[in-house]
Protein backbone atom coordinates (compact mmCIF):
# COMPACT_ATOMS: atom_id res chain seq x y z
CA UNK A 1 0.00 0.00 0.00
CA UNK A 2 1.01 3.23 -1.17
CA UNK A 3 2.51 6.19 1.89
CA UNK A 4 -0.34 8.57 2.79
CA UNK A 5 1.75 11.45 2.61
CA UNK A 6 5.75 12.39 3.36
CA UNK A 7 7.08 14.64 5.58
CA UNK A 8 6.12 17.02 8.23
CA UNK A 9 2.38 16.32 9.83
CA UNK A 10 0.90 18.07 12.51
CA UNK A 11 -1.45 16.80 15.37
CA UNK A 12 -3.79 19.58 15.23
CA UNK A 13 -5.23 21.35 18.42
CA UNK A 14 -9.16 22.14 18.92
CA UNK A 15 -10.03 25.79 19.20
CA UNK A 16 -13.09 26.16 21.63
CA UNK A 17 -15.05 29.89 22.36
CA UNK A 18 -15.17 31.15 25.33
CA UNK A 19 -18.10 29.38 26.80
CA UNK A 20 -16.65 25.96 26.01
CA UNK A 21 -18.32 25.34 22.33
CA UNK A 22 -15.99 23.96 19.52
CA UNK A 23 -15.04 26.46 17.07
CA UNK A 24 -14.80 24.54 13.86
CA UNK A 25 -14.37 27.47 11.70
CA UNK A 26 -11.19 28.60 13.64
CA UNK A 27 -9.70 24.52 13.89
CA UNK A 28 -10.34 24.87 10.10
CA UNK A 29 -7.98 28.09 9.50
CA UNK A 30 -5.15 27.04 11.82
CA UNK A 31 -5.17 23.77 9.60
CA UNK A 32 -5.31 25.85 6.38
CA UNK A 33 -2.26 28.22 8.13
CA UNK A 34 -0.31 25.48 9.37
CA UNK A 35 -0.66 23.69 5.74
CA UNK A 36 0.12 27.14 3.87
CA UNK A 37 3.67 26.67 6.34
CA UNK A 38 4.72 23.35 5.18
CA UNK A 39 2.56 20.27 6.83
CA UNK A 40 1.43 17.63 5.12
CA UNK A 41 -0.55 15.70 6.69
CA UNK A 42 -3.47 17.23 9.44
CA UNK A 43 -4.54 15.07 12.34
CA UNK A 44 -7.81 15.79 14.03
CA UNK A 45 -8.80 14.61 17.36
CA UNK A 46 -5.92 13.06 18.32
CA UNK A 47 -4.41 12.46 21.53
CA UNK A 48 -3.41 16.33 21.28
CA UNK A 49 -6.50 16.95 19.68
CA UNK A 50 -8.64 16.87 23.05
CA UNK A 51 -10.41 13.93 21.64
CA UNK A 52 -11.53 12.40 24.96
CA UNK A 53 -13.22 15.63 25.84
CA UNK A 54 -15.11 15.61 22.45
CA UNK A 55 -19.04 14.15 21.67
CA UNK A 56 -19.27 12.03 18.36
CA UNK A 57 -20.92 15.08 17.34
CA UNK A 58 -17.85 17.46 17.78
CA UNK A 59 -15.35 15.31 16.21
CA UNK A 60 -17.97 15.00 13.00
CA UNK A 61 -17.73 18.60 12.68
CA UNK A 62 -14.46 19.63 13.53
CA UNK A 63 -13.59 16.88 10.32
CA UNK A 64 -15.98 18.11 8.15
CA UNK A 65 -14.73 22.14 8.27
CA UNK A 66 -11.10 21.07 8.81
CA UNK A 67 -11.65 18.94 5.57
CA UNK A 68 -13.06 22.32 3.60
CA UNK A 69 -10.27 24.16 5.13
CA UNK A 70 -7.28 22.35 3.30
CA UNK A 71 -6.34 21.47 0.01
CA UNK A 72 -7.79 18.21 -1.47
CA UNK A 73 -3.99 16.98 -1.96
CA UNK A 74 -3.67 17.32 2.05
CA UNK A 75 -4.54 14.10 3.92
CA UNK A 76 -6.79 14.85 6.79
CA UNK A 77 -6.88 11.80 9.45
CA UNK A 78 -8.65 11.41 12.16
CA UNK A 79 -7.96 9.51 15.64
CA UNK A 80 -10.72 7.04 15.62
CA UNK A 81 -9.30 4.24 18.48
CA UNK A 82 -11.18 3.42 21.51
CA UNK A 83 -11.34 1.74 24.60
CA UNK A 84 -13.62 -1.06 22.92
CA UNK A 85 -13.92 -2.74 18.54
CA UNK A 86 -17.81 -1.38 19.18
CA UNK A 87 -16.85 2.28 19.94
CA UNK A 88 -13.74 2.20 17.35
CA UNK A 89 -16.10 0.98 14.59
CA UNK A 90 -18.49 3.94 15.10
CA UNK A 91 -16.25 6.41 15.63
CA UNK A 92 -14.47 5.56 12.04
CA UNK A 93 -17.57 4.90 10.23
CA UNK A 94 -18.58 8.71 11.51
CA UNK A 95 -15.54 9.71 11.13
CA UNK A 96 -15.39 8.51 7.03
CA UNK A 97 -18.63 9.84 6.44
CA UNK A 98 -17.40 13.32 7.88
CA UNK A 99 -14.37 13.49 5.34
CA UNK A 100 -11.83 11.98 6.55
CA UNK A 101 -9.55 10.69 4.02
CA UNK A 102 -7.41 8.20 6.90
CA UNK A 103 -7.95 7.33 10.31
CA UNK A 104 -5.13 6.33 13.03
CA UNK A 105 -6.46 4.14 15.34
CA UNK A 106 -4.52 3.16 18.86
CA UNK A 107 -5.10 -0.42 20.58
CA UNK A 108 -7.52 -1.00 23.32
CA UNK A 109 -5.86 -1.20 26.84
CA UNK A 110 -4.56 -4.98 27.53
CA UNK A 111 -3.23 -5.55 23.84
CA UNK A 112 -6.25 -8.28 23.42
CA UNK A 113 -7.27 -9.19 20.24
CA UNK A 114 -4.80 -6.71 18.53
CA UNK A 115 -5.79 -8.22 14.89
CA UNK A 116 -9.49 -8.77 15.43
CA UNK A 117 -9.95 -4.87 16.91
CA UNK A 118 -7.90 -3.60 13.32
CA UNK A 119 -9.57 -5.63 11.00
CA UNK A 120 -13.24 -4.74 12.43
CA UNK A 121 -11.76 -0.40 12.41
CA UNK A 122 -10.11 -1.24 8.59
CA UNK A 123 -13.91 -2.89 7.75
CA UNK A 124 -15.56 0.57 9.40
CA UNK A 125 -12.84 2.42 7.22
CA UNK A 126 -14.30 1.36 4.04
CA UNK A 127 -10.93 0.95 2.04
CA UNK A 128 -9.37 4.34 3.74
CA UNK A 129 -5.77 3.56 4.68
CA UNK A 130 -5.74 3.30 8.70
CA UNK A 131 -2.94 3.82 10.71
CA UNK A 132 -2.08 1.65 13.74
CA UNK A 133 -0.82 4.32 16.65
CA UNK A 134 2.12 2.98 19.17
CA UNK A 135 1.69 5.50 22.07
CA UNK A 136 2.51 2.91 25.09
CA UNK A 137 2.31 5.49 28.10
CA UNK A 138 -1.10 6.11 27.19
CA UNK A 139 -2.70 3.40 25.60
CA UNK A 140 -0.30 0.35 26.89
CA UNK A 141 1.24 -2.17 26.21
CA UNK A 142 1.06 -0.81 23.21
CA UNK A 143 1.89 -2.79 19.77
CA UNK A 144 4.88 -4.99 19.02
CA UNK A 145 7.17 -4.33 15.91
CA UNK A 146 6.77 -7.96 15.03
CA UNK A 147 2.73 -7.69 15.03
CA UNK A 148 2.68 -4.35 12.61
CA UNK A 149 2.86 -6.76 9.43
CA UNK A 150 -0.07 -8.62 9.92
CA UNK A 151 -2.26 -5.70 10.84
CA UNK A 152 -4.68 -4.86 7.79
CA UNK A 153 -3.00 -1.06 8.40
CA UNK A 154 -1.32 1.45 5.44
CA UNK A 155 1.70 2.16 8.53
CA UNK A 156 1.41 3.80 11.91
CA UNK A 157 2.48 6.04 14.06
CA UNK A 158 5.01 5.78 16.89
CA UNK A 159 4.89 8.05 20.11
CA UNK A 160 6.61 6.13 22.60
CA UNK A 161 9.81 8.28 21.75
CA UNK A 162 11.98 4.68 22.33
CA UNK A 163 14.92 5.35 19.62
CA UNK A 164 15.38 1.44 20.00
CA UNK A 165 12.00 0.68 18.84
CA UNK A 166 12.29 2.81 15.82
CA UNK A 167 15.67 1.34 14.79
CA UNK A 168 14.39 -2.27 15.17
CA UNK A 169 10.90 -0.30 13.15
CA UNK A 170 12.94 0.99 10.32
CA UNK A 171 14.68 -2.50 9.87
CA UNK A 172 11.94 -4.91 10.18
CA UNK A 173 8.66 -2.90 9.22
CA UNK A 174 8.22 -2.06 5.76
CA UNK A 175 5.02 -0.05 5.95
CA UNK A 176 5.07 3.52 6.36
CA UNK A 177 6.27 5.31 9.83
CA UNK A 178 5.38 8.42 11.16
CA UNK A 179 7.30 9.18 14.37
CA UNK A 180 5.40 11.54 17.06
CA UNK A 181 9.02 13.50 18.32
CA UNK A 182 11.08 15.72 16.35
CA UNK A 183 13.80 14.99 19.00
CA UNK A 184 14.03 11.33 18.64
CA UNK A 185 14.36 11.94 14.51
CA UNK A 186 16.99 14.54 14.92
CA UNK A 187 18.81 12.44 17.33
CA UNK A 188 18.78 9.81 14.97
CA UNK A 189 19.77 11.42 12.03
CA UNK A 190 22.75 12.84 13.67
CA UNK A 191 24.07 9.47 15.40
CA UNK A 192 23.36 7.40 11.95
CA UNK A 193 25.05 10.33 9.87
CA UNK A 194 22.85 10.25 7.14
CA UNK A 195 18.93 11.55 7.19
CA UNK A 196 16.41 9.90 8.21
CA UNK A 197 14.28 8.44 5.55
CA UNK A 198 11.57 10.58 3.95
CA UNK A 199 8.77 7.88 4.50
CA UNK A 200 9.58 8.59 8.24
CA UNK A 201 7.50 11.88 8.87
Amino acid sequence: MSELFRGAGVALLTLFHDDGSIDPGATGELARELVDRGMRAVLVAGTTGEAATLTNGERCALIGAIRRATPAGIPVIAGTGAPSTRQAVGLTGEAIAAGADAVLAWPPPGGLDTPGYFNAVAGAAQGRPVLAYHFPRVYPPGIPVSALAGLPVAGQKDSSGEPERLLDELAHYSGATYVGSSALLAILAEDRGRPVPARVG
